[in-house]
Formats: structure tokens, sequence, C-alpha cells
């Protein structure tokens, strides 16, 4: 059976498999369990002390932009945490909401006038309406101000940015165990390449758990241009040796007559050889405790509203916490895991589009230099505490 089919399986089996999770309440004194919340709530305390820090010297505080289609619950009410992140770290936001029958022109138009409108971040809320081409709409953002990573540049660039980013490792100073620490993926590069927040958070939360990938066995599950795609890249940047699986890797379940009881399920083969498991399906506990390597790490994206208990409605992941708690060494709840890192990152890679715009002009000529092509991209980087050349 392939993924496709997994996400047909009846809602009962669903909900039966949801009253067993429980309340998806989860030990806050567990080691193993990743605290994404936590994480994110130090990455925008920086983010906002760059912020005053900038301010109290004479500059504006960044502005970021939202454009959004309809009036989708979900998406008002995603708007509506990013708008409250940005009023915690320091910044002025601007937001743009058109009917749900607006034409893909009238969306496009819209875009590049809020993105003319003095911000240094701009996203479009997704997913838009379905009559609406989602593409045509996301390259009409700048480069420069798309925050979310989404701009068919900005993914290009990162995907050809692993040999200038290896070349930046390899250079680096050695930490105190002496080892390389691998830089961020951000300004150290001086590209003004702008990642994916979900698939960035992924790795600042490997990062902030001393979870090194190189030479390691990772295994995506999904390859959404959201997550899946730019995460592989980004593990494959950081020298892991990187597997991708996805609606077409097949897999077995009981009772699927389509398959032959000797059929190996390749989706669980291939999990069985992370030593880090990044799930991003889409697909309610679909991977199982039995598909985890012993001492693996864990990051589960999905998050999933089904019915629970008494059948009100439950919120689970893509993996089997109860069954992978036991095998895994770290592991992400589903809340309070990666949900709180994308968040978080859209915050910072809203402030370093601000600083690579006119806040780098100004301090491009306190630098000394002619043209903000000159920037010394450490210092900005000692300013933000990246320790490394």
């Amino acid at each position: 059976m392939r993924l496709v089919s997994y996400l047909r399986r009846s809602s009962s089996s669903i909900a039966s498999w949801c009253r067993a999770f429980g309340d998806g309440a989860v030990d806050p004194h567990d080691t193993r369990i990743i605290d994404g919340r936590a994480v994110a709530r130090r990455i925008e305390a920086h983010v906002k002390r760059v912020i005053e820090d900038a301010v109290a010297n004479g500059k504006r505080p960044p502005r970021l932009g939202f454009l959004m289609v309809g009036d989708r619950p979900d998406s008002s009410k995603y708007v509506a945490l990013k708008k409250a992140a940005a009023a915690r770290c320091g910044m002025e936001t601007r937001e743009v909401r058109l009917e749900a029958s607006s034409e893909t022109e009238d969306v496009v138009a819209a875009v590049r006038a809020l993105d003319s409108d003095n911000i240094d971040g701009l996203l479009v809320q997704l997913p838009l309406p379905p009559h609406i081409n989602t593409q045509r709409v996301l390259a009409a953002v700048s480069v420069d101000k798309d925050v979310d990573g989404f701009h068919p540049q900005n993914l290009g660039a990162l995907a050809r940015l692993g040999e200038a980013y290896r070349r930046i490792h390899r250079g680096g100073d050695l930490a105190p165990s002496g080892e390389k620490p691998y830089p961020p993926f951000d300004l150290g590069q001086g590209l003004g390449i702008n990642a994916p927040c979900t698939a960035l958070g992924c790795i600042e939360l490997l990062d902030a758990y001393g979870v090194a990938m190189q030479g390691k066995n990772v295994v995506v599950v999904g390859r959404s241009n959201i997550v899946g795609l730019p995460l592989a890249l980004l593990c494959l940047h950081r020298d892991a040796t990187v597997t991708v699986c996805h609606v077409m890797t097949p897999q077995d379940r009981p009772g699927d007559q389509s398959k032959s009881d000797d059929s190996p399920n390749k989706l669980a083969e291939a999990c069985r050889t992370a030593d880090v498991l990044i799930v991003a399906a889409g697909a309610p506990g679909l991977i199982h405790g039995d598909w985890i390597k012993p001492g693996a790490v864990v990051l589960d994206v999905g998050f999933n509203v089904v019915a629970g208990k008494d059948g009100k409605p439950a919120v689970c992941g893509d993996v089997r916490f109860d069954e992978a708690i036991k095998v895994a060494s770290l592991i992400t709840p589903v809340p309070g895991g990666v949900g709180p890192m994308t968040v978080a990152l859209l915050m910072r890679n809203t402030l370093f589009s601000y600083l690579r715009s006119d806040v780098v002009s100004s301090a491009s000529r306190s630098w000394g230099a002619a043209e903000v092509s000159s920037v010394n991209w450490a210092d900005i980087d000692l300013m933000l505490g990246h320790k490394y050349k």
C-alpha cells in the first residue's frame, strides 16, 4: 500500500489510534523530549535584543507584511500567531486581506503593492483558494523580502548553496571540543538567502540539542516545497546521507489485498536506517514505534486534527509518540515541538532581511564601506552571536 492509500484509511481507525494516544500530554521533565517552545523563545528573545539595539541607535524597527486571501479560520489563526510574535519582537506589521473570489491577477497586484510599501518582509498565507495560481503569486514577492523562503529563486539558491556553505565550514574555527561547528544557514554566507522556516526550525532544534548530522543517515518522509524538499537540502549541506520517502514509496498494511505477503515495506525499511528521522507527511500516526532505529532522533513535523476522546478534536503528529518515545533518544512532541520553531524562524528571517536592507546600508557607511556589497558580514554575525569566521 502506498502512502496515499494510507491517508484513505477509515476515520474510525485513526480515531481509535488517537484514543490510544491519549490527551497528547508529555512529561516536561523527560530529557528525551525536545522542547521546541523553549528554543523558540530563545530565538525570539535574541531577535528582540537585536531590534532594540537597532532602534536605540536611531534605526526604524523591521516591518513585516501579511497577505491573506479568503477567511479560512486556520489561516486567520496562523496569521494572528505570527503577528503576535512580531509584536513581541518589536516589529511593525501590516495586513492586507482579499476576498476568496479574487483572481490571480488581483492577488499578484496586491502582493506587488504591499511589497513596495517600505516593508522588510512579506508573506502570503497559504493555502490560497484553489483557483488561484499559487506559484505566480509567490514569484511576485521580491526575493529579498521573501521571508517564507518560497520564492523560486530562493529555493534555487538554497539548492546551490552546498559548495559555498561547506567551504565556509572547512575554513571555520575549531570549537573547544576540537570539532568545526557548522555555520547557521543565514547571513554567514553573505548570499541573502531565506530558507523555508519550518525546515530551518528543524535544523535549529537539532543544533540546540547537539545533534550532529555529519556522516549520519537522515531520512525525510515528505517532499513538499515547504518542508520536505528544502529540509533534505539543508541536511545534505550539513554532510548527512539523505534519503527522501514520499507518496510513491511503497508500504504495506494488514488487509491490503493489492500486495502479497512477501512484498517489502520500503517506507518502514528506510525509517529503520535513520539516525535522524524527520516526518512531514501530514498523515496521522503514520510512523510506528517498531519502524524507528533504537537511539534515533525523531522530529515530527506533522500537525493533524482528528477525532480524539469522546469524539472531541485532538491534535496528533505523523509519528505514534507513545510508541516512538520508547525507542528514540530524542523526539519532538506535537504540539510543542517543531510548530513554535516555524514562527520563531519567520521572525529571524525577517530580521535578516531587515539587516540586509536600509539598516545595513547605513551601517556600511559607519564601517567605511562604499557599497552594501562590501559590508563586513562577520561583524553582523558577531552582533547576532555567531562566533565563527
